[in-house]
Parts: structure tokens; sequence; C-alpha cells
């Protein structure tokens, strides 16, 4: 009869143990945190076990110490805070050194333990605790003690040892549930953030997810790509070869893309298309094979490699154009300044004079020309000064009014407090004219030009590269010309600065208008854009350099004629390479009364300088581009340090080693070929009426230009 209560009373503190087990495993299985499911099994296990006292003591690792994070019987203020070091704690150091289920019957009288204060405080008596283990590691001790002697069984034992089980396996789903979310919340942040498209399609090429940059690119609002089949993402002629390709190397597992960069074209939602790089990787699990495309949109960088090629071919052309224009200039010397001295020879109103009064035409009509050229390589020698581009467009506005004609409407406007622009004002009004005339023809009907300026500035950062120049950081005067004409065509936009390039008929157009635009602003430091439709007109915007400070323009006068103040058989020692045109300069000046000692290169006019009639030399005119290591400008700063006192004319066809501002700080005038003999005496005789001079590199020199009378 005993025997039947006592097994009756094991089966029924079982039945209970086995209740809370299956209570504690269903509320693990439920949204609950784990600080409740913590306190939810303490509870469960001091009511199956009837303990008064239950802690659950985890140990941080990192410091030692013990966490009471659940329990029962113990002070409110005490749940969730440091328990104690565990070298303090007897029983959980005893209980995690041995990794075994611990039964004490008495404390007190248990010669394992020394006496606890905490345990004392507590009246601990008797108990049972075992370790408690999760994410592969002790996590702490789980525990259930009575106030009184009491014999707890190995069966007490097991079941708390099974809740530790349970208890673990709980903690460390949940950890490795939260670290998955972490590491899922990271991914997803870095998807979203990320500056490429990012889509994963299955082996039927359906997408199955993408992030909110491939929306953004291809153009479809959240959600919607969600189910398609990724052809939608490229033109219509690819969707039969991407087809093949998928469905070849689910078939064979060989492939061209997977792994490697390609560059494709993709559709946008609205139909168009636009350049893209596509890398391919592949995701194979046991449930799932799937393929994730990283794609790059490169329309920005398409249109910057399209813009330096066209930089570059640009520069091309303007080295070949300016080298072939300084070659033209020093012929177009000798051509115009013999032809003049022949013309003198020849008796008027015949018909040889007549003969090389065309000659001479000719001759300067191809100096223009060369011109042209120089300002579109940007070797002509600009005078940059500070200017009022207001000002300066509506004088050039009364100016077309009287040539373009009625039926052009002539508009202008001007922000009010525009900066002051650094450029040239002779060429800024010829560019201006160029683009007037252009606009002009464009509106054959007539039409509506607007010419207006405005304050830019361009972020350091945020410049780029253009067909039209580059546009560094600074404040720049923005001056557009615009009109309601025909339009440039989109096939013949990349070639408009092409010098001799023209869409006007034969006769009608010499192809260099824009030309000299171009290289006129790219020589002053600016850039232009450039936006035309056709049927609805043209904008042509031109970026000039902010003015930093007010400059004095150059003096004008090196272009008048002077009185004879020089001595007339002055002493000219003249350097020049080019044997035709120092053949004429030799005739021109001694025909003129001087007297010449000519050099053929820097070297040999320094072995002048340096010699016996070193002191006999009142003028030293001197071409600057020259063979032989020496160039003109190098061989005037040392004469004018071994004769302070000697004059110095410069000469060049084009100053390709000047840029246009060195040009404007020259301490020597500067003479521009082609000239002919009345600008070149004039400029000899200002020179030498002007000496001594003293070199200094913040003095401004007149640049002399063109053919005087």
């Amino acid at each position: 009869m005993l025997q039947s209560q006592s097994a009756k009373r094991v089966l029924k503190r079982r039945i209970e143990q086995q209740r809370s087990l299956v209570t504690i495993a269903q509320l693990a299985l439920e949204d609950v945190s784990t600080e409740a499911l913590m306190q939810h099994t303490a509870q469960a296990l001091a009511a199956t076990l009837h303990a008064p006292i239950v802690s659950l003591l985890e140990h941080r690792a990192l410091d030692g110490m013990l966490i009471l994070r659940a329990g029962v019987g113990w002070p409110v203020e005490m749940m969730g805070a440091i328990y104690c070091p565990l070298a303090d704690s007897v029983l959980a150091r005893y209980t995690i050194d041995t990794e075994m289920p611990l039964l004490i019957e008495d404390l007190p009288s248990d010669s394992r333990f020394p006496v606890s204060p905490r345990l004392t405080t507590l009246g601990v008596r008797a108990g049972v605790s075992v370790v408690l283990r999760a994410q592969g590691r002790i996590y702490g001790v789980l525990g259930a003690f009575a106030t009184e002697p009491r014999d707890f069984s190995e069966d007490d034992a097991s079941f708390v040892q099974s809740i530790a089980f349970m208890l673990s396996g709980a903690l460390t789903r949940r950890a490795d549930a939260e670290t998955l979310a972490s590491q899922k919340g990271r991914l997803q942040g870095i998807l979203d953030t990320a500056l490429d498209s990012i889509i994963t399609i299955d082996q039927q090429g359906v997408i199955e997810s993408v992030n909110p940059m491939a929306e953004t690119m291809f153009g479809y609002p959240p959600g919607k790509l969600i189910g398609q089949n990724i052809t939608v993402l490229m033109p219509e002629q690819f969707h039969t070869p991407h087809s093949t390709a998928l469905a070849s190397y689910l078939a064979t597992g060989k492939s061209r893309i997977i792994g490697t960069m390609q560059e494709m074209t993709g559709l946008k939602s609205d139909g168009t298309e636009f350049p893209i790089e596509l890398s391919v990787g592949e995701i194979r699990t046991e449930r799932e094979h799937l393929f994730i495309g990283t794609i790059r949109d490169l329309t920005e960088r398409k249109i910057t490699e399209d813009q330096l090629r066209q930089a570059q071919k640009m520069e091309a052309v303007g080295q070949l154009t300016g080298g072939i224009a300084h070659d033209f200039n020093n012929l177009l010397t000798v051509v115009l300044g013999n032809a003049e001295m022949l013309a003198e020879e020849i008796p008027a109103n015949t018909a040889q004079h007549q003969m090389m009064e065309s000659v001479i035409k000719a001759a300067e009509r191809g100096a223009e020309l060369t011109q042209r050229l120089l300002a579109f390589s940007r070797r002509q020698s600009l005078q940059p000064e500070d200017i009022d581009a207001e000002a300066l467009i509506l004088e050039t506005t009364q100016l077309l009014r009287r040539t373009l004609g009625e039926h052009i409407t002539i508009e202008t406007g001007c922000d009010t407090g525009l900066w002051h622009a650094m450029a040239d004002p002779t060429q800024l009004q010829t560019a201006l004219i160029n683009l007037a005339l252009n606009a002009r023809d464009a509106m054959p009907g007539g039409g509506t030009l607007r010419i207006e300026a405005a304050n830019r500035t361009v972020e350091p950062g945020r410049q780029n590269y253009s067909g039209g120049g580059e546009a560094r950081p600074g404040g720049y005067v923005m001056i557009a010309v615009s009109d309601t004409g025909t339009g440039i065509p989109a096939d013949v936009l990349p070639r408009i600065y092409e010098p001799f390039y023209t869409t006007k008929e034969v006769g009608k157009g010499s192809g260099l208008g824009l030309s000299m635009v171009y290289g006129f602003v790219r020589q002053t430091g600016g850039f232009i854009l450039l936006d035309s439709q056709v049927d609805h007109g043209t904008r042509v915007e031109l970026y000039l350099p902010q003015a930093a400070k007010t400059k004095v323009p150059a003096a004008a006068a090196a272009q008048e004629s002077y009185p004879l103040l020089a001595p007339p058989d002055a002493h000219i020692l003249l350097v020049e390479d080019d044997p035709l045109v120092s053949a004429y300069l030799t005739a021109a000046l001694r025909d003129a009364g001087y007297q010449l000692t000519v050099a053929g290169n820097a070297q040999d006019a320094l072995a002048h300088l340096a010699g016996q009639e070193a002191h006999s030399f009142d003028l030293l005119l001197t071409d600057i581009v020259m063979p032989g290591g020496m160039d003109g400008h190098a061989l005037a700063k040392i004469a004018a340090t071994l004769r302070p006192d000697i004059a110095i004319l410069l000469s060049t066809g084009y100053s390709d080693a000047l840029s246009g501002g060195e040009a404007a700080d020259l301490a020597w005038p500067l003479l521009q070929k082609p000239y002919n003999r009345a600008t070149l005496k004039n400029a000899v005789r200002n020179v030498l009426n002007n000496r001594p001079r003293q070199p200094s590199p913040q003095a401004e020199a007149p640049i002399i230009r063109g053919n005087e009378e």
C-alpha cells in the first residue's frame, strides 16, 4: 500500500514536471522576450519543485561577473543586477567547475562549501543547481533552493537539467535569430544605400528581389518589378539571346558572363535605352538556385568619355592648325612685305601695279585666315583685361542692330550686380558677332536673337570636362547667345567646333566662326556649353573667368605712328631663323635707313652681344620661336641683363610658348606676324623712341598686330 502511494506520488510529480516542460517549450516558441521566457521558466521551476528560491545566473565572461537574469524569492532590486563575481559564489562556481548537477541536502553541514553570507541571508539550506549552456558556451547556472533541509532527488536534478536543456536551445535559437536579423538588417542597409542596382532572379528569369536603386535606375515604383521576367529590363533584341544563354548555362554549366563584367544596354520603364555594366553571380542552396546581377548605369561615364575624346580631338586639331598658321604667318610676312616693296617700284595705274595690289590684298586675307586659325588653336596673343560685360554687350548689340537687319529681333538681359570678366574685349566682341551671325543664318525667315549675361559659380568637386573646355572651380561671367532658328542636328553637334566644318552652302561660310569662339574662350580660361534642338533654336553659353581686380588696359599707342625721333641709322641686331623672313626684314629695314646685323639663332645673337660690337646695338629684334634650345624671350632677358639700355622688340607667328596671360605680362612689345612694312617701321620707331627700358615681370607691353598704313 505504501509502495503504491509512493509510486503515485512519483508519477504525479513526473506528470507535473512534464507539464512544466511542455509549458516552457510552448512559451519558447511564442513571441515573448527573452527576459519574460527566463522569468516564466524560473516560476515554473519553483512551482513544480515547491522551491521558494530559484535563480538563473548568467556568467558574464568579459568580467567574470554573475548577473541575476531571472528568479523567485529575490528582492525586486536584484533582478537584472550584478549578483557577485563568480569567484565569490560558492555554489555557482562549484557547479560550473564540475559541470555536473549539484545536490545539497543541508548546506550548513555540507563540508564541501564554506559559509556563505549571501546564502545565509536568503535562508538557503538545500537545493539543486545545474550548468546552463547556450550559444556553444557555458551561459550560467540554473538552481532551485529550499529554506529547510531537504533531500532533492536525482529525479529532481534530471528535471532541472531538462529545463536547462530546453532553455539552452531556446536561448541559442533566439541568439541565432538576433544575429541573423542583425546581419539581414546590415545587408538590407547595404542594399538600400548601394549606388548600383542589385537584382536576383530564379532559373526562369523571374525577378525575386530588387534594391531601391534598381527601381530608381529603371524607373519602376516600389515592388512593381517583383515577379516580372528580367527581360523587361532589356531591349527586345536581347530577349532571345538572354533566354538562350540562360538555358544553355543551366544545361551545361558553361557561361561567358558569370563572374565577369559586361557592357550591355538597359531599358527603362518609359522605353529609354541606356548603357549599363553588368556583373552576374550565382547563389546555390539545397532549396533554391538564384542568379544575382549587379548593374551600374554608364550614362554619365559614356558622356564624360565622349567629351574627353572630343576635347582630345579638338586639342590635336588645334595643334595641327596652330602649326600650319605659324608657318603661313612666316610665308605671308615675306609675301606681303616683298609685294609692297615691288609695288612701290612699279608705276601706278599700270596692269603690273594692279596685279601687285591683288597680291597684297590676297596676302592680307590670308593673314586674317591665319588669325582665325590661331584663335581656334588658342595660340593667338590675347590682352585680357577687366571688362564690363554688360557695357560690352550693349555696345555690340547696337552694332548688330545695324548689321543683322530688321527681320531679326534683338533682346538683351543682364543680371543685376553682374561681375566684371577677365578677357580680351576685342576678341570677346568678335566672338559675340560670330555667334550672332550664325544665329541670323539659322533664322532666314526672321526670329529672335537674345544676348544675356549672369553670374555663375563652379564649386570644387563639381567641375566637369566637356568638349567646350574644362570647367575649373571659381566664378564665371556667363554670356549666352540664343536664337529661335532651325537648330543643329544631333549628328552635327560633335563637329561644330572643328575648323572649316560648316553646314552652310559653298561660299557662304568659312567654317571658322565657332572654331574661333571655341579657341578664344578656352585660351581665356573659360568653357562653352551649347544646347540645340532642331526647329527650336540654339543656345551657346560662354563662361569667362570673373575678374579678380580692376586692371588698366594695355596702352594702344603701339599701333599709332610716331615721329622719327630715333637715330635714322640705328643699329639693329636681327634674330630670325627663317631665311625668307630674315631676307625680307633685312631689305625692309635697310631700305628704312637702319644698320643691320643678322643672326640665325639665339646663340649667334649672344655671340654678337658679347663681342666687340655689343655697345653699338640700339635694338634687338628677335623672333620668339626658334630652334637651338633658346627662344627669343629667353634671349631678350639675357640681352637686357648684358645691355640694360638696349631696346627690345619681339616677333612671332604665334606664341605657343607664351599663354595669353604671359603675353600680356611681357616686358617688351610683341610684333604679331604677318605685318606690312608700315607696321614694322612704326613698331621699330616706337621701341627706339622709348628706350632704354628695364625688363619688369609686372610691366605690360603692347601687342602690335595687323597691317598698318
